[in-house]
């Protein structure tokens, strides 16, 4: 039903059961949902290329101190200081 209702097709190409099309267009609901969120808390100068060039510099390190994981963010400049301040992801700055 939900392959055929809406004027622009939206079928996943390898998905054919009904449940699975429910379940991809509610992930790509919440994935949109998500990009608005963000788009509304970068600063206004920050393109969409700008973003995904912040994000792909940004690097997790994950270390073990006294039985506890710690995670932190590399490869810090700018662009991606900026980024994070905005998005109040203060806490995985690194020290």
């Amino acid at each position: 039903m939900t392959k055929k209702a809406l004027v622009v097709p939206v079928e996943p190409p390898y998905v054919r059961e009904d449940h699975l099309v429910r379940a991809h267009l509610f992930l790509v609901f919440v994935g949109l949902l998500c990009y608005q969120y963000l788009r509304r808390k970068l600063p206004d100068g920050m393109s969409e290329k700008g973003l995904k060039k912040a994000f792909d510099k940004l690097e997790m390190v994950v270390a073990m101190e006294e039985d506890t994981i710690q995670f932190k963010l590399s490869n810090m400049d700018n662009d991606t200081l900026l980024l994070l301040e905005s998005l109040e992801l203060g806490e995985f700055l690194p020290e």
